[in-house]
């Protein structure tokens, strides 16, 4: 077979017809007509190979997707749920409980906690009504509680007794006998001594008709104590209200005068409120301190000017609030010193004169 390509020529000048004239042949559409018409085929196959090769690849996905189907048939979108719970992504209160849920979480408060989750605050108190025993008193603090106890109670829980008894915060008489009960305690006075246990006094003589020989008289005088009045004393407290001066004026007629060194001195002013006016009714006591010679100059009665040493008032006191001029004991401030309308009746502290 011959392969040689014949080159033809691009146009042709003439023609010969059968009227034997000369016409002129349009070459180039023709050509154009035929290249326009093989990219296109070529453009169509192109096409459809992709056309093709993209359904394969859709059907092999489809494949795939079935397979994982077959193998893991169950799953759902809870397999797909991401747990803020575990991941730390969640915004519940330290005293609350996360529970996971499908796309999102929940929040719900601890026991002895109440609120929305996010916020929980303590709620001890009223979910234990019976946390404080004894009466004592349950108080939400901002993370859990505390137990506020009555005077007779101790402990986080207000469960331990106080033994007023080995304590000392019992208000039985020097002469009495204290036992301790559950929440509180009982004052016996001791033999020889009769009276409700916080006031006791001597019954020696009744207890005792034989005690004192040769009609003798069983009894003291105000300065001196003991089976055998062989105890000298140096303090007495008045059994009668009196107004200031009334009260120096029988301290004076037993041989004393209000008390004066004994106030100066903290050590034995202490044994004074804790052995002779703590052991005695609430009250307030005279003693020998005044400014009545020039207003705001404190003076104890023997001329000693009071000093922050020598004396013990608490703060913002004296005040002369309305003319207070006498100095006491004040039982609301602890037995601490305070200034008081001279006319006013209260008992009184009487102090042996040192010789």
């Amino acid at each position: 077979m011959d392969m040689s390509i014949q080159e033809e020529p691009i146009y042709t000048n003439t023609e010969s017809t059968t009227k034997g004239k000369k016409k002129k042949k349009n070459v180039p559409k023709l050509l154009l007509a035929s290249v326009v018409t093989v990219i296109l085929i070529g453009a169509f196959a192109s096409v459809y190979a992709m056309v093709f090769q993209l359904q394969i690849s859709v059907q092999d996905l489809k494949d795939q997707i079935n397979l994982k189907k077959n193998l893991s048939p169950s799953i759902t979108n809870a397999d797909l749920d991401m747990d803020e719970c575990t991941s730390g992504t969640h915004n519940c209160h330290q005293h609350a409980t996360c529970i996971n849920t499908v796309g999102s979480f929940q929040c719900s408060c601890n026991a002895n906690y109440t609120g929305d989750g996010r916020q929980c605050r303590p709620n001890f108190c009223s979910a234990n009504v019976d946390l404080c025993k004894n009466n004592g008193t349950c108080l939400n603090t901002s993370t859990a509680y505390n137990c506020s106890c009555n005077i007779w109670h101790s402990g986080n829980h207000c469960e331990q007794d106080i033994n007023e008894c080995t304590s000392g915060t019992h208000n039985c008489h020097q002469h009495a006998t204290c036992i301790n009960t559950p929440g509180s305690f009982l004052c016996f006075c001791n033999e020889n001594y009769t009276g409700n246990g916080k006031q006791c006094g001597s019954s020696f003589c009744s207890a005792n008709v034989n005690l004192c020989q040769h009609n003798g008289t069983c009894s003291c005088n105000v300065w001196h104590t003991g089976e055998h009045c062989q105890r000298e004393i140096d303090h007495v407290i008045t059994t009668r209200k009196r107004n200031w001066a009334n009260a120096r004026k029988y301290c004076q007629s037993i041989g004393g005068d209000l008390a004066t060194w004994g106030m100066r001195n903290a050590t034995v002013r202490n044994w004074i409120i804790t052995n002779l006016l703590q052991t005695r009714p609430d009250a307030d006591y005279w003693i020998g301190i005044n400014d009545i010679e020039q207003e705001g100059v404190w003076k104890y009665i023997d001329g000693v000017p009071t000093t922050t040493e020598n004396s013990d008032f608490p703060p913002g006191e004296p005040n002369n609030d309305g003319t207070e001029n006498c100095g006491n004991l004040r039982y609301k401030y602890g037995f601490k010193m305070n200034d008081l309308k001279c006319n006013v009746k209260d008992f009184a502290i009487c102090e042996r004169l040192l010789s």
